[in-house]
């Protein structure tokens, strides 16, 4: 199964929620859980958001888990803010 990959960028993080629920969603009946769960860990490039994923509670399920990344990487005002606080400090 080709899934996306997400390494962690804010600004790519629509895109991947969106194809990997749709990969996932269309043959939801095939996986368990657990199997969900791992190929949300195979989708995740960067260490600290595969550390998030690992420390999370067994119990978690895939929709919670994507629930915390949007937390994380999905606030579409704390982006913006990030953009312009870069620039600012690429021109100064």
């Amino acid at each position: 199964m080709d899934l996306p990959k997400f390494e962690g960028d804010p600004l790519k993080w629509r895109q991947f929620r969106t194809l990997f629920s749709t990969a996932i969603k269309t043959r939801a009946d095939e996986f368990s859980e657990l199997d969900k769960r791992a190929l949300l860990g195979k989708s995740l490039l960067n260490t600290q958001v595969k550390d998030m994923l690992h420390n999370a509670p067994d119990s978690a399920t895939l929709e919670e888990l994507l629930a915390e990344l949007q937390q994380r990487f999905g606030r579409p005002v704390v982006v913006p803010l990030l953009i312009k606080k870069t620039h600012l400090l690429d021109v100064l």
